[in-house]
């Protein structure tokens, strides 16, 4: 889904796009109506240009803080700590 919004040409495209059963997942669509529910419960408007514009700029990070390895929970815990002064 995000790399839908990064390669849409405008918001109206994304999420018409975003509506098509069996070319989006309910999945998706769940994830970008949670995302715009928060946005415009932070003063966003309910805007298909304005959430659209927002999306491509999310990134998720995805760390494994249940790993055996020592070296790879220490390298991600390093990362989600410089991740978090940096939004700070």
């Amino acid at each position: 889904m995000l790399e839908w919004a990064r390669t849409a040409k405008t918001g109206v495209q994304f999420f018409a796009r975003l509506a098509l059963k069996g070319v989006a997942s309910d999945a998706m669509r769940s994830f970008a109506q949670t995302f715009r529910a928060n946005l415009v419960a932070k003063g966003v408007a309910d805007d298909d240009e304005a959430v659209w514009s927002i999306i491509p700029r999310l990134l998720i990070l995805e760390f494994d803080f249940e790993s055996g390895a020592p070296q790879a929970r220490s390298h991600a815990v390093t990362i989600a700590r410089q991740v978090a002064l940096e939004t700070l």
